[in-house]
């Protein structure tokens, strides 16, 4: 065991270790940033309320002659059951619904 603690293995293995930690490091950052860019390019939009059956719904490029259909994330709808009203998702599965 001393023999190893000195030898050049153990200073390659060390070395292949950091570059291993290093890589999952940049991997899992730019995951994560690629992540967060797409989660705010679909949110990136505007609502405007006139009334009940007048919704406007404007993003970056939908004033163009040939606008692109962004899809929504998710779409939750209110619903009345038993003379009550709730949302078709329940707001603790949101979170499940954008993870998978």
């Amino acid at each position: 065991k001393e023999i190893y603690e000195i030898s050049k293995l153990k200073r390659f293995l060390t070395t292949v270790k950091y570059m291993m930690e290093d890589t999952l490091f940049y991997l899992v950052k730019t995951s994560l940033k690629k992540y967060v860019d797409f989660i705010e390019d679909v949110c990136e939009f505007e609502v405007t309320v006139k009334n009940m059956t007048d919704v406007i719904v404007s993003y970056p490029g939908s004033d163009q002659p040939n606008p692109i259909d962004k899809n929504p994330l998710f779409t939750v709808e209110l619903i009345e059951k038993d003379g009550e009203f709730s949302y078709s998702t329940t707001t603790d599965k949101f979170k499940d619904t954008i993870l998978a």
